[in-house]
């Protein structure tokens, strides 16, 4: 108990040296832009019918000031090639402009707010494709380019496979108050590729850390173009979750994570919503949580931060803010190759402490490096670099 007392203190009383680094992104780096297709096998035309849905955010963009409004003027290039064919088979150019009144200038720097468009239905025969997208600011000729490829075939094993909930296309993330689930897939056999021809066998599977669900389908008939199951996701499941479809040898595996809209914590995965607990946590108390479903640690922990609420009068909890924003930093700063900066020692000690009021860094004469953070507390830590990636602590102290 004693330990959680002096933690929380540290946790309130400490000063975050969170800060955002804003980084200059290449204009051709494809991670600025998101792009997903999709490919339905059409039985009756022995086609595929692609659809592509791009997205970029408006951040990416040059806006400039016009009377009343702000304007960024920008051209889509869009271009199919059949690599086997070595020809073009799509290629279309369209202008996109985007208008924001004056009092929405934030949203011109916003990358929430994104340019979106959709490409659907396009026929294309079984083969290799490679899918260009260039998106060129016309007011600074800056491109943004996005390249990949699309192998098209009908051959044995899965096809396309979309997770739907409420008849929504699930998008990553899903809220856990829906837990109805629909899957559309396709799936081709050696022998045939037949709109008539009905699955025996579909094992489903779902795994959320040590928890798996399993269940079989029999005798799934095809309906338009794609197979369909429906079913109810177990309760105690949060956070990510692997929904794989099995049939014979062959799997296919989509991740979801289930979260809890009211829960405000640090993340929306279990494991490291525990495993920050853990610093936390007395010995009791984690064994408290051994025997709890996923969902049921998680609200098991929401409650403890409700008790330790240190104003109930405010809306905000100032601990847990305090907590989630040194979780932030130490993920994007102390991250290395032992894994995501919370796990790394330098990162439990952010956690725990927050920001040290010195870091020292030296190196003795086998080229060892060290660094030393202190606070005005008195406390030392000293980091010795393993040569591997990380650094470990190896000595604390007052002074």
């Amino acid at each position: 108990m004693l330990i959680r007392i002096i933690l929380i203190c540290c946790l309130f009383f400490s000063c975050s040296f969170y800060s955002k680094s804003i980084a200059k992104r290449k204009i051709n780096d494809t991670s600025i832009v998101d792009v997903t297709t999709r490919s339905i096998y059409k039985y009756d035309q022995e086609t595929f019918s692609v659809s592509i849905s791009y997205a970029s955010s408006y951040s990416n963009f040059v806006f400039y000031k016009q009377s009343d409004f702000f304007k960024s003027s920008l051209l889509a290039i869009m271009q199919i090639y059949d690599i086997k064919n070595d020809s073009i088979v799509i290629q279309e150019s369209w202008p996109i402009d985007i208008t924001l009144p004056h009092n929405l200038y934030k949203k011109t720097k916003s990358d929430e707010k994104q340019i979106i468009f959709i490409k659907d239905k396009i026929p294309l025969d079984e083969g290799e494709y490679d899918l260009i997208i260039n998106i060129k600011d016309l007011d600074n000729n800056n491109l943004i380019k996005f390249e990949e490829n699309l192998t098209l075939q009908a051959s044995e094993g899965f096809g396309d496979i979309v997770l739907f909930a409420n008849d929504n296309e699930i998008d990553q993330k899903l809220n856990i108050n829906h837990k109805e689930i629909k899957i559309n897939f396709q799936y081709f056999d050696k022998n045939n590729k037949s709109e008539d021809k009905i699955i025996k066998d579909v094992k489903l599977e779902i795994r959320n850390n040590d928890n798996i669900h399993s269940q079989v389908f029999d005798s799934i008939k095809i309906n338009q173009d794609t197979y369909q199951i429906n079913f109810l996701i177990p309760d105690g499941f949060y956070g990510e979750m692997f929904v794989d479809l099995i049939i014979d040898e062959y799997r296919e595996s989509k991740t979801i994570t289930l979260y809890d809209s009211n829960v405000d914590l640090w993340s929306d995965d279990v494991y490291e919503i525990v495993g920050v607990m853990k610093y936390i946590f007395s010995a009791s108390e984690m064994r408290k949580m051994k025997n709890l479903t996923d969902k049921e640690k998680v609200d098991y922990i929401v409650e403890f931060w409700k008790n330790n609420d240190p104003n109930k009068e405010t809306k905000v909890n100032e601990l847990l803010d305090e907590l989630s924003m040194r979780f932030r930093f130490v993920n994007e700063n102390l991250s290395d190759i032992s894994g995501s900066g919370w796990t790394t020692d330098r990162g439990q000690i952010y956690l725990m402490h927050g920001k040290p009021f010195t870091v020292e860094r030296y190196a003795n004469r086998n080229n060892d490096n060290f660094e030393i953070w202190k606070y005005q507390s008195g406390e030392e830590f000293l980091f010795e670099d393993n040569k591997f990636g990380s650094f470990v602590l190896i000595r604390r102290s007052i002074s």
